[in-house]
């Protein structure tokens, strides 16, 4: 089996590198505390201060992947396969790991603002997403860049369910999506609270100032060339630029 730096140092030729290799080619991570040491080394090798985190919750328990880099939307050079539209929330104060779990309540007072936010993602493997998780959680979740866009209402920081906010995404003119932002768990802020109580090897991060973003309100959405995104949620917009990674 890979030792975790020999897989990172894989996983970072690829990031580097573009294109895709066979995940079949690699010695997955044994469970999820080893991949959260090879993403550790990963992030090590790509350089950066942890900008913040992609927050899940899965039958496993919840994950969490290292945010590299949060762009503005104007930032140029932007590339990935897909995107997809998300909320971004800024800590106002640090949530380290503590024996007495955060309350829902707790964490919403630790939120300093929450913005309309866009994921770019690589899809890293010729087998698509269609891999061992701990793999893809050794590969940052597959997250490629993240943009932060304007704020949104504070109402929006302690929201519990995103279904009755509206959601347009076009690409060049072309509608791509015009609908109810969804979240797989209802509640946006799940992820986050249930990372936050985590404990064990998943204590890292959540610190003042970082981005928390914690799942799409959108469908995964392919970039197909040179794209411009409009994206509107609620009475918010964010317009982007992103090629297709090569």
């Amino acid at each position: 089996m890979d030792a975790p730096g020999g897989l990172a140092q894989r996983l970072y030729d690829i990031t580097r590198g573009g294109g895709r290799v066979k995940a079949s080619s690699l010695t997955p991570p044994a469970d999820l505390e080893e991949a959260m040491a090879v993403q550790a080394e990963l992030c090590a090798l790509l350089g950066g201060d942890v900008k913040g985190w992609k927050v899940a919750l899965t039958p496993a328990g919840p994950v969490g992947a290292r945010l590299l880099t949060t762009e503005v939307p104007a930032a140029a050079g932007m590339q990935a396969d897909f995107f997809e539209v998300e909320l971004a929330y800024r800590l106002a104060d640090d949530l380290p790991w503590r024996e007495r779990p955060w309350s829902r309540e707790e964490v919403v007072e630790r939120i300093g603002s929450v913005h309309l936010g866009i994921e770019l993602v690589a899809q890293r493997f010729s087998e698509g997403f269609k891999v061992p998780f701990p793999l893809l959680l050794a590969d940052r979740l597959t997250n490629e860049d993240y943009i932060v866009g304007a704020p949104l209402p504070a109402s929006f920081i302690g929201l519990d369910d995103a279904g009755s906010i509206p959601l347009t995404v076009q690409r060049n003119g072309v509608p791509l999506y015009d609908g109810p932002a969804k979240h797989a768990n209802g509640d946006p802020l799940a992820p986050l609270v249930g990372y936050a109580n985590a404990g064990g090897f998943m204590t890292e991060g959540l610190k003042r100032g970082q981005i928390v973003t914690t799942g799409t309100l959108s469908p995964l959405l392919p970039v197909e060339g040179l794209d411009e995104i409009s994206v509107r949620l609620a009475d918010k917009s964010l317009d982007f630029k992103v090629s297709r990674r090569v």
